[in-house]
């Protein structure tokens, strides 16, 4: 799994950076299972790290029964916040500097 997990997040990182809209790596890595999808996370993260600095913070998603059926899992996720994407209060971001803001009240 490390080649494709490598593979997987190198294949992210490129899209991320260049801004190409997020599709599915399941399927052309192989990737079928949390296990897999974090293997690539601790892959893509340092990646990151490059660009955004250091992590200042966690967080989880997918804790509602609702959202975990959406997303086709059955537990809560976690990742990484990375320092240089964090904005303070008060601070104005342009939508256009982003591909799709979403807001969770969890």
């Amino acid at each position: 799994m490390t080649a494709q997990a490598d593979q997987a997040a190198g294949r992210l990182f490129e899209e991320h950076r260049d801004g190409v809209d997020f599709t599915s790596i399941s399927d052309t890595f192989g990737i079928s299972d949390i296990s897999g999808a974090y293997d690539v996370q601790d892959r893509f993260v340092p990646l990151l790290m490059t660009r955004y600095g250091k992590p200042c913070g966690y967080k989880i998603g997918l804790t509602s029964k609702a959202m975990q059926e959406m997303c086709g899992i059955d537990q809560p996720i976690a990742g990484v916040v990375l320092d240089g994407v964090v904005a303070k209060s008060g601070v104005e971001i342009s939508l256009s500097d982003h591909g799709r803001i979403g807001i969770e009240f969890e």
